[in-house]
């Protein structure tokens, strides 16, 4: 579980940091009951575009809503739940991950904070109050 969540934390950081590039799909494919997925296509995919493009299709996604190729190749999109089994399934995937908000928190007393702590000499010289 501390895996998936280490992986989930660096994604989410990564996702943050690239730009959105949107995919025109065709929007009659749209469910009710659509949720966002990420799909890591494998390396030997030659062009993140086109391969994002193809495999959408295929798999009748919703909507693509940010394609990604400098730390991996793939998408992030929504489709129904019901083919997920064969998107997982597909030749060119390497594996798909349920999209969502990933949140870096430290617990203490019981409730989330966000906290940093400064290795002993920095705060021993107040380096972090210099600039």
């Amino acid at each position: 579980m501390k895996k998936i969540t280490t992986w989930l934390a660096i994604f989410g950081l990564v996702f943050a940091s690239l730009p959105v590039t949107a995919l025109a799909v065709d929007g009659s494919q749209a469910s009710d009951d659509a949720q966002g997925y990420i799909v890591v296509l494998k390396d030997n995919n030659a062009n993140e575009q086109e391969e994002s493009n193809a495999v959408s299709s295929r798999h009748k996604f919703a909507s693509v809503e940010q394609v990604y190729g400098k730390v991996f190749k793939g998408f992030a999109g929504r489709m129904s739940k019901r083919r997920l089994a064969e998107l997982r399934n597909d030749p060119k995937v390497a594996y798909v991950v349920e999209d969502g908000e990933v949140h870096i928190q430290a617990k203490s007393g019981g409730a989330n904070i966000l906290s940093q702590v400064l290795p002993t000499g920095i705060n021993r010289v107040d380096a972090e109050l210099n600039s």
